[in-house]
């Protein structure tokens, strides 16, 4: 099977996934690698309907396998894994949702995106310390977040640290006194 049609039976079997048909979809993916094991699309897909179905290790050990194989798998299974980590989040899965981001951040320590996002889901589960580490890790670097700022808004609040929260603002204007953002929310 061409590569062409091989992304396009993945497409189906993410298709297949959403209508609620897990697990003919993990069965499809299976025949694709069955038919084709050096394929990483096939595994990456697999992995995440694996992690669907609550086989978190072995599906994350899958993708992260075959984003090692080169710079577009690697790319392919970190937005896979984020899209994959919205879709959780939006079903109200915070804890499958909390693992593709992790992986994600993981994989592309260097972008602030997954780091931001694993924070919400952490904020989600009630994760509040740790929430408050990974805004803080991202705010560091994109200080001119409005979502990431608000999202350490709540985290502080919940946590009811005001003292905390004002060095933590004061902090970040220190570093970056050209960001907007932050000055928003001193007092």
């Amino acid at each position: 099977m061409a590569p062409a049609a091989i992304m396009l039976q993945l497409r189906y079997a993410l298709a297949l996934a959403d209508t609620g048909a897990l697990g003919d979809a993990i069965t499809h993916t299976g025949n694709i690698l069955s038919s084709h094991p050096e394929s990483h699309n096939a595994r990456i897909i697999h992995g995440v309907l694996l992690c669907r179905k609550g086989e978190m290790d072995i599906g994350l050990d899958m993708i992260a396998t075959s984003a090692d194989a080169s710079p577009l798998y690697h790319l392919m299974a970190v937005e896979t894994l984020d899209g994959q980590a919205k879709l959780a989040l939006d079903a109200g899965r915070v804890e499958d949702a909390e693992h593709f981001w992790r992986l994600a951040a993981a994989l592309a320590p260097d972008n602030p995106k997954y780091n931001a996002r694993l924070g919400e889901a952490l904020l989600a589960g009630g994760k509040l310390e740790e929430a408050v580490q990974k805004f803080q890790s991202v705010l560091m670097v994109a200080p001119e977040s409005p979502h990431t700022a608000a999202f350490m808004e709540e985290a502080f609040k919940r946590l009811n640290l005001p003292e905390a929260r004002q060095r933590f603002w004061e902090t970040i204007v220190e570093a970056h006194p050209e960001a907007q953002v932050p000055r928003q929310y001193l007092q």
